[in-house]
């Protein structure tokens, strides 16, 4: 700016004493020529006043050397000159100023002398004898005075373009000094400064003053902006559920780090279009159906891993692109539902389970009583075995229905406890002890190892643990088989270990051991007996008190699994 405002002030001056010059210079040949002609004039009033009182014309032919003097016949003839030979000169009757000389009259000529060679303003007049009297003087015309000022005029500007250099550095200074202060103050985000910076000129004290007010605005808008900005990148960053805001060509305007997560992203998608993110069908689908209907849209999908994602698609009609050609974007917000669904599927399933298991002691119960109802039983052998057989499905439906409240107790959270300090060693004798006579008809061995642990916790529920995992280590044994049970302390840890020799559990099965319901076998197991909730049980007791269960088996060679239990240390 400083540069361009110099450079201006010079070509403006430069230009501008150019044309004072150039004007200068015409006035002042001009009135050269005024003032040449009207001397002249008077001169040669003079010279024929003097010609008429009787003075001699050759003494009149040498005045001077400046003046020319030169008197004519009234043919053109000339009589005497003052500067050249007569002899040699030709006829001057179609002169300019011979042609209009009249008595008392003077006529003025100029043009370059044909006798001398150069420039020459001529007056002339008639005298009372006829004589032609004619003066001149030499001059070069409006021009030739106009290019002898030339070189001085030069010299002039020359020295007032070197004046002004100074003063247009002076002035571009006086400007462009404040208004860098300024810029520097603005770019410091100096704002109060500017109020001290004074220019001089009171518009561009004004310009500064208002462009400071506008910057204020600016930038405290431009806080506000980054603060909200920053509020809605942390609350994206934090939201647990997906979220993407797509404009109308389907790219991604914002995107936060769960729907990331979500489609397994390793680099960030924003600005780029949906299908850079992920290529689901059925996403892109209801995408589509949105654009086009504008109507929100709520479902699920399915994703890799089993994993199942409600998807909420709404419309935003005031969201256009760059452009302004395209419809508003819409708004995706994703749930990872895959957990609820899956309790839900498990629900149906255990509804489904546990009616069938229910239906079928019912239904024995019910054909039971029929028989004897109709007096269809002969003997009194018969009717005890009847009365055997209700007894046995009675006890497998209320076994069944006990195992279904304790779940149903263990999935409640918050669930209360009733806890008591004991050593859990003598529970899990006490179990082994209960079940003994389970493990004789098959001449089952059972080995246990176990230390006295100390432990703050619920006696029945550790008994119902220790009291399922041994029960189904001598059901599912080979006859001869053997059944360890080992309890052991570990720092801060209780670790409980059944193992058997029996059957095994196929690879293929064990991921569902501990659903409800879940049988390998189902034919085995309808003989052996049992609610198919055990397992299930004992997962639930283990995970209340935030423990750990693993299962290792191989098909024929036997099962061993391991409960890992937080404890409290006690002093006994």
């Amino acid at each position: 700016m400083k540069k361009a405002i110099y450079i201006r002030l010079l070509l403006i001056t430069a230009m501008g004493l150019l044309l004072c010059s150039l004007l200068s210079a015409a006035v002042f040949a001009s009135r050269v020529e005024s003032s040449t002609e009207a001397w002249l004039k008077t001169l040669t009033f003079s010279v024929a006043e003097n010609y008429r009182h009787g003075g001699d014309v050759y003494e009149l032919a040498g005045v001077g050397e400046r003046l020319r003097i030169t008197l004519i016949k009234p043919d053109g003839a000339v009589l005497a000159d003052s500067q050249a030979d007569p002899a040699h000169m030709e006829n001057h009757g179609d002169r300019e100023e011979v042609k209009g000389a009249r008595p008392g009259k003077v006529t003025v000529a100029m043009r370059k002398s044909a006798s001398l060679g150069r420039g020459t303003m001529y007056a002339a007049t008639v005298m009372p004898d006829g004589i032609i009297l004619r003066t001149a003087v030499n001059y070069e015309g409006f021009w030739g005075g106009f290019m002898a000022q030339i070189p001085s005029l030069l010299v002039t500007m020359l020295a007032a373009l070197i004046l002004s250099l100074f003063v247009a550095r002076m002035f571009s200074r006086s400007l462009t000094v404040p208004l860098e202060r300024v810029v520097d103050a603005f770019a410091g985000e100096n704002y109060e400064a500017v109020s001290d910076y004074k220019s001089g000129y009171y518009e561009i004290d004004r310009i500064t003053q208002s462009t400071r007010n506008l910057l204020q605005e600016i930038t405290e808008s431009k806080r506000k902006a980054l603060l909200e900005k920053e509020k809605l990148d942390y609350l994206l960053s934090n939201m647990a559920e997906g979220f993407i805001l797509l404009d109308g060509q389907k790219n991604m305007i914002l995107c936060n780090d769960s729907t990331r997560s979500m489609f397994g992203a390793a680099e960030d998608p924003l600005h780029q279009n949906i299908l850079f993110l992920t290529r689901n069908h059925d996403l892109n689908r209801v995408i589509d159906t949105v654009m086009e209907s504008r109507q929100a849209v709520n479902t699920d999908i399915a994703l890799s891993e089993g994993r199942i994602i409600n998807v909420y698609v709404s419309p935003v009609n005031e969201l256009w692109n760059a452009r302004g050609d395209a419809p508003g974007g819409i708004t995706i917000l994703l749930f990872d539902v895959t957990a609820e669904r899956q309790i839900y599927k498990q629900k149906q399933e255990f509804f489904s389970n546990a009616s069938h298991e229910l239906k079928t002691p019912i239904t024995s119960i019910a054909g039971f009583a029929e028989v004897l109802n109709r007096d269809m039983v002969i003997g009194e052998d018969e009717k005890k075995n009847i009365f055997a057989l209700i007894q046995k499905e009675s006890n497998r439906m209320t076994n069944l229905i006990n195992d279904i409240l304790l779940i149903s107790k263990l999935e409640t959270k918050g669930a209360e406890k009733e806890y008591e300090v004991f050593d859990l060693a003598c529970v899990v004798k006490e179990a082994v002890d209960a079940l003994a006579p389970l493990a004789v008809p098959q001449n089952i061995g059972v080995i246990v190892n176990v230390q006295s642990v100390m432990v703050s916790a619920d006696r029945r529920r550790l008994r119902e643990l220790s009291g399922n995992l041994i029960e189904n280590a001598i059901k599912y044994n080979k006859p001869g088989g053997k059944v360890t049970v080992c309890l052991a302390r570990d720092q801060d840890n209780a670790n409980f270990t059944v193992s058997d020799t029996g059957i095994g559990i196929p690879e293929a099965n064990q991921p569902r051991l501990f659903e409800r319901f879940y049988r390998v076998d189902r034919g085995r197991d309808k003989k052996i007996g049992g609610t198919g909730l055990g397992l299930s049980i004992v997962k639930h007791i283990v995970n209340s008190y935030n423990g750990e269960i693993t299962l290792q088996s191989r098909k024929g060679e036997g099962t061993c699994i391991t409960v890992r239990l937080p404890i409290v240390s006690l002093e006994t």
